[in-house]
């Protein structure tokens, strides 16, 4: 069907909804649904929306991949992959529609961003992620001061009665990413980018959420890297290294008040190894250092066709919560590859383009970000999903276009 200008806009109109849709309950459902149980039915709100449009999409026979195509490719191998492990998996159904769930979401989100955003749907974006740190810090400081909830379960708009800790942590990466890159590209302001930079900092600290400062710091150096030839930058640079150094300082101090036993962790690489060691033997043997070789040895029982193919989508094991394991478990060798392609030829192809531009480097630093979550959290795979490949794809909205407007409209993307 050829597509008129009218129906263009439709659609364009129609995905643009989904996708708002889709940011807006993944950042706020948890919260409300802590304080009011009977409104979880929103969480699926996202599932019926992202059927209409697909629905939609499919009428118009537009369902193709026009930037991101090497990317989207992988990604769909690996869904494609993950969709056939139901036929040699054993355990729940429940588990796997739900695991499927989230890795569908992600596919979908690169797609329709990769190939519908507008400088309107960026400019709404980022709005949307600016205004959410005031209302997520001042959750924040309410659960841990007001409601003394605990320290490990005080995570704002991601609530207050399950340890979301991940979640939170990949959303306040996704602000100080924003807020870092969008001065260096001068699309926002001075204070704005404090903000950015500075509010994650102090509710990451408030949190506990340590893993936040180690990703924190090498998305801060892949900036300055990315940028350094720049001779305009420079000043710019030093600012961001100031406030990096600020936001720091206070979350440290945050940390020494709230919980300066875990502190010692920072002090050296052997603090870090010692530290580790100890959550490993809670699990049994199970911790970030050593989940490939427990999946392995324990789940795996050394078995090479296990090892390649996994034991499928269905299958599931309390003791296994980080992406990297969780993925080689359901999936193998095969799966993970995938997984890890997706991120290395992102970060390869748009490093690669000669014209930068701040939605390339933040695809690139979040997909640094992601590469090493998948060690640290459990939030690659998960409802966080939505907001990560959605990040990612904002690498491809200025890349290969010709609509030089998008340029000049998303300049006033915070203002």
């Amino acid at each position: 069907m050829r597509l008129n200008i009218s129906d263009k806009l439709s659609l364009k109109k129609v995905v643009s909804f989904n996708i708002i849709t889709n940011l807006l309950v993944l950042l706020y459902s948890q919260v409300i649904c802590d304080y009011f149980y009977f409104m979880s039915f929103i969480k699926i709100v996202p599932d019926i929306f992202n059927i209409i449009t697909l629905i939609y999409v499919a009428c118009f026979n537009t369902i193709h991949l026009k930037k991101g195509k090497i990317c989207g490719i992988i990604l769909l191998f690996f869904v494609i992959y993950a969709l056939f492990s139901f036929a040699w998996s054993e355990g729940k159904l429940s588990d796997g529609i739900g695991r499927i769930r989230y890795i569908l979401t992600g596919f979908w989100m690169f797609y329709c961003c990769t190939n519908y955003a507008d400088s309107d749907l960026i400019n709404k974006i980022m709005k949307i992620l600016y205004v959410s740190i005031w209302i997520h810090t001042l959750l924040v400081v309410y659960q841990c001061f007001v409601l003394k909830v605990g320290i490990d379960i005080s995570n704002g708009i991601f609530g207050f009665k399950e340890y979301n800790n991940a979640a939170q942590g990949i959303y306040c990466l996704a602000l100080s990413v924003l807020g870092i890159t969008s001065y260096m590209f001068k699309r926002t302001s001075r204070f704005k980018s404090m903000i950015m930079i500075l509010l994650p900092c102090i509710t990451c600290a408030l949190s506990e959420i340590k893993a936040f400062y180690i990703e924190f710091a090498i998305v801060v150096l892949i900036v300055i890297f990315y940028c350094i030839k720049d001779g305009k930058k420079r000043n710019r640079i030093l600012f961001i290294i100031s406030i990096v150094i600020i936001g720091g300082i206070v979350a440290y101090q945050i940390l020494l008040k709230i919980m300066p036993e875990n502190l010692y962790a920072f002090s050296s690489l052997d603090s870090l190894i010692f530290y580790e060691s100890w959550e490993t033997g809670r699990a049994g043997g199970y911790g970030r250092f050593s989940q490939i070789q427990w999946v392995f040895s324990q789940a795996f029982s050394n078995d090479i066709m296990k090892t390649i193919f996994g034991l499928g989508i269905l299958d599931k094991k309390e003791v296994i919560v980080y992406e990297l394991s969780k993925t080689f478990f359901n999936f193998g060798a095969i799966g993970l590859i995938l997984l890890i392609s997706f991120f290395v030829t992102n970060i390869v192809i748009l490093w690669k383009i000669k014209s930068k531009s701040m939605f390339k480097a933040v695809s690139i630093c979040f997909s640094v970000v992601e590469l090493i979550s998948l060690f640290m959290w459990n939030a690659t795979l998960n409802r966080m999903s939505y907001l990560g490949f959605m990040i990612i794809a904002l690498g491809y909205c200025d890349t290969f276009s010709n609509c030089n407007e998008m340029k000049e409209e998303v300049r006033k993307c915070i203002s």
